[in-house]
């Protein structure tokens, strides 16, 4: 089984990849820090500001084509792999795509003060760029499940009721 979580900064991939990875024993992959560690940078915001967005979105295509074959494991996903057609498509062939929505207003509760993630500096930009996902976020995933009132909990177990025959 793969399962791979989709979704805007801040729609709770990682918090869900480390409830599956306990509760149906996957092995759990933060692609983002699979780029941190291929580009050797310590941050994300070091790649931008650094290396350019090209460059990330070069390395997150490296990091998802080095994961085919990978089994038994949950994929967190940036925020930017959701637009991506051909990582999707890489992603898409060997496993489950999950895209967990969240509104833009939720994003902006759970983000609270902190704007370290460079595209989410400039709120209008940020709004801009997730109403541009949003499509495609929807058109790749298998399974949609929305989280704005949920819990991280009340979302795996959402995910795995879903998945439940797959198991």
């Amino acid at each position: 089984m793969k399962i791979i979580l989709t979704g805007f900064m801040y729609s709770g991939k990682s918090s869900v990849a480390k409830q599956l990875e306990n509760k149906i024993n996957l092995k759990r992959i933060e692609m983002d820090n699979l780029v941190l560690q291929k580009s050797g940078r310590k941050t994300i915001t070091d790649i931008f500001e650094n290396d350019g967005e090209e460059t990330f979105r070069k390395l997150e295509k490296l990091v998802a084509q080095n994961l085919k074959g990978q089994t038994n494991v949950v994929i967190s996903t940036g925020g930017g792999v959701g637009v991506n057609e051909e990582l999707l498509n890489t992603l898409k062939i060997e496993g489950t795509i999950i895209y967990l929505h969240v509104t833009f207003e939720k994003i902006l509760q759970r983000m609270g003060k902190h704007t370290s993630r460079p595209l989410m500096k400039n709120r209008m930009h940020a709004e801009k760029l997730y109403n541009t996902r949003l499509p495609l976020y929807r058109e790749y995933a298998d399974i949609i499940v929305k989280t704005d009132n949920h819990t991280i909990e009340e979302v795996s177990d959402l995910i795995i009721n879903e998945l439940r025959d797959d198991l």
